[in-house]
This record gives structure tokens, C-alpha cells and sequence, in this order.
């Protein structure tokens, strides 16, 4: 008896970030955050802001990346990219106690 391949199980699509929230934390923010914390002082200068906004988680929890509009920011891709948002987290995470109400 011959017995075909056996099926793949298809690989479920990483969770994202809900349309709303992403729309609602780029109208919060405007800019890039790295760049808004820089002009401010919490942040010192060398930053250097290049490409599209996006979203940065700034908690994980078992690994995995929470979403939500405590939790993400906007930055720039090259910020997001090249570390300085990771490097920079905590000051994030002020930032968005300041800005977001409750």
C-alpha cells in the first residue's frame, strides 16, 4: 500500500499588532519617539532618523512580544533596526507613562 505525503501543517502568521492600536500609537506619537526624546534632553543627542515609522514593542512576556498602546511606541525603522530602541528602553517606557493616560 503506498501512502502519500504526509501533510504540512501550516505555520500560523506571527501575532501582530491590532489596526487600531497601531493607528492610534502613530497619531499618539507623530514621530519618531527616539528623535521627540532627543529635542527634550532625556535622550542625548547621535541619533540619526531614517525611514518609514514603526511600531516598537517595548515589553515581552515569555518570550513573546505584548501588544497594545502601553506597550509600543512609534519609531523610525533604522531605530528599531540598529538597536537604539532596545538601548533606550526604559526612557521609552517613561515616555509612554507621561503620554498615556491611566
Amino acid at each position: 500500500m503506498l501512502y502519500g505525503k504526509p501533510e504540512r501543517r501550516r505555520k500560523s502568521r506571527p501575532d501582530r499588532v491590532d489596526p487600531d492600536d497601531a493607528e492610534y500609537v502613530l497619531r499618539r506619537d507623530g514621530e519618531c519617539v527616539i528623535a521627540k526624546l532627543v529635542r527634550q534632553g532625556f535622550i542625548p543627542p547621535g541619533h540619526q532618523c531614517a525611514g518609514r515609522l514603526t511600531i516598537e514593542h517595548l515589553l515581552r512576556f515569555a518570550g513573546r512580544r505584548v501588544h497594545g498602546r502601553r506597550h509600543t511606541v512609534a519609531c523610525c525603522l533604522s531605530g528599531n533596526v540598529d538597536g537604539a530602541a532596545s538601548k533606550w528602553r526604559d526612557e521609552l517606557r517613561d515616555y509612554v507613562a507621561r503620554v498615556e493616560p491611566g
